[in-house]
């Protein structure tokens, strides 16, 4: 996306901004209305509104916030799905646009499927264990806590 807007684009700093309280909900909106316009520059229709993806993103952190108060597992799991959802759904919408303009924008042929990376498939590897951490009941965890 870096060659077709203008301006310096770090795009891993840019997906850490969704960490950020306040900041990421302003960064999202302009991701997703930067995706938008690159799309009615191709006559691609945009699939989600910027002010719909922060709504997403607000519930998605409210839910989080809420579940570190919860004691019940099967809570923290339902919580956490949904909130999981909230922010994956704007994000696969965009990404679906972004798909379909640069379909559009680049020549036939110049647009193929990227590989998955090392980097990636570490990340994904710690998101797996870390949903394996999230079924441990917490007496577990409180047992290990007690034999420090």
């Amino acid at each position: 996306m870096a060659s077709e807007i203008e301006g310096d684009n770090y795009p891993f700093w840019h997906a850490m901004t969704l960490n950020v309280p306040i900041y990421g909900f302003f960064r999202m909106h302009a991701h997703i209305r930067t995706i938008n316009e690159l799309a009615a520059s191709q006559s691609v229709a945009s699939t989600i509104a910027p002010g719909l993806a922060v709504v997403l993103l607000v519930l998605s952190t409210i839910l989080n916030f809420v579940s570190f108060g919860i004691a019940n597992n099967a809570a923290i799991i339902l919580i956490t799905l949904i909130s999981t959802t909230l922010i994956t759904v704007p994000m696969t919408m965009a990404q679906r646009v972004l798909n379909l303009y640069w379909g559009k924008a680049l020549s036939p042929g110049s647009v193929r499927y990227a590989r998955i990376g090392v980097g990636e498939l570490i990340i994904v590897i710690i998101g797996i264990f870390g949903w394996i951490l999230l079924f441990i009941p917490r007496s577990v965890h409180e047992q290990a806590e007690a034999s420090f």
